[in-house]
């Protein structure tokens, strides 16, 4: 990952009865609980906000092995081959998202692989035009803390930055893989502030 981020408020499941996170949604309005928690396409969700197509800005697309936590994340071996990409998702020449995927080879179709290390489009619009369906799991959500990523969207560097995390998973009918991924996405405060 080329863009560095440290958790300040740790990784948390917006379900539930978790007091962290019924505190911090209910500071939010309810386009900000949207961005932020819904398990929708957030492609969309920008799409219709700011009335523009959504495109990608790739910064780095590159072929790794699973690091422990990654791995654990998405119950795979640590080591295998994967496909890493981050991106920002732009409405028109602006930053709204900062997305970081990670996906092993071996849970995903090589036309989708294809298709990412092309690096045009996001993989919900991918995926939308194939109309392949995915879940959604495990969303989390937490504050975090990049000078990288704050500096790109022009604020302070020690801006604090809400980011979720999720796995995206498809099976085709034979039980084979389509997609299985972990993304974080950074959202710009313009979308979605810190209180």
């Amino acid at each position: 990952m080329r863009y560095d981020f440290t958790v300040i408020k740790e990784w948390h499941r917006p379900a539930g009865d978790n007091a962290e996170c019924a505190s911090i949604a209910s500071k939010l309005s309810s386009e900000e609980r949207l961005f932020l928690l819904s398990d929708g396409s957030l492609t969309l969700h920008l799409e219709t906000l700011s009335e523009r197509p959504v495109c990608v800005e790739l910064l780095a697309s590159e072929f790794t092995g699973l690091t422990g936590a990654t791995a654990d994340y998405l119950v795979e071996q640590i080591d295998q081959r994967a496909l890493e990409r981050e991106v920002w998702l732009l409405t028109g020449e602006t930053r709204q998202v900062y997305a970081y995927s990670v996906m092993p080879l071996g849970c995903v179709e090589p036309w989708l692989i294809e298709a990412l290390v092309e690096g045009d489009e996001p993989i919900g619009k991918i995926l939308q035009a194939r109309e392949i369906p995915v879940l959604k799991e495990g969303l989390e959500i937490a504050v975090i803390s990049s000078e990288k990523i704050a500096t790109d969207l022009g604020l302070s560097p020690e801006t604090p930055l809400f980011a979720r995390r999720y796995r995206i998973l498809n099976k085709d009918s034979s039980e084979e893989w389509i997609i299985k991924a972990m993304v974080i996405e950074v959202i710009s405060p313009e979308l979605v502030k810190v209180p």
